[in-house]
């Protein structure tokens, strides 16, 4: 049924077929089964490499393109709800773009670290985990930065003001009964 998506490698040597008899019947096959033709066999180590290269990388490309997409929408979200929109509004565009796209590049990455391998905490994967943790602590040190260097608001309110009253009639002395 799948034949057509499994390339065999040329460069490898194949089993010698079981001898034939003079009818034309087999004998024996390469792994037991006698249904299926020699030919269409594929050793496992060249399966591993045509499922980790071919069938699946399509769709697993168009996987992450979307998760891409859906990294960024909530890495930006997720920072401007946790340090504070005005904060966020200080901050220069591309300190921001390079944040944010940096950050969802390496969730997409730490993603592909453990979908393309066997075992789940790989060294690939640790290395995007890291790197996540490199981003979250530095946006969280860039929004504290521009909160600890923020111009405070000038409010219009005059509570804590103090102000001087000048009476018309102040410089005359008051008749005392």
């Amino acid at each position: 049924m799948d034949e057509g998506l499994r390339e065999l490698k040329t460069e490898e040597e194949l089993a010698p077929a079981a001898p034939m008899s003079v009818n034309g019947s087999d004998n024996g096959s390469v792994d037991g089964s006698d249904d299926v033709p020699s030919e269409t066999l594929v050793p496992d180590s060249l399966a591993d490499v045509s499922r980790s290269q071919g069938v699946y990388s399509g769709w697993l490309r168009l996987a992450y393109m979307f998760e891409f997409l859906l990294a960024l929408n909530v890495v930006y979200t997720l920072w401007s709800e946790i340090g504070g929109q005005g904060h966020m509004d200080l901050l220069p565009w591309y300190t921001k773009l390079v944040c944010g796209v940096g950050m969802s590049w390496a969730v997409v990455r730490f993603t592909a670290g453990i979908v393309e391998t066997e075992k789940f905490w790989n060294w690939r994967a640790r290395r995007w985990f890291i790197i996540i943790l490199f981003f979250a602590i530095a946006m969280g040190g860039i929004v504290y930065y521009y909160h600890l260097h923020e111009v405070p608001d000038e409010s219009d309110s005059e509570d804590g003001a103090a102000t001087s009253v000048q009476l018309p009639h102040a410089d005359r002395q008051s008749q005392r009964i």
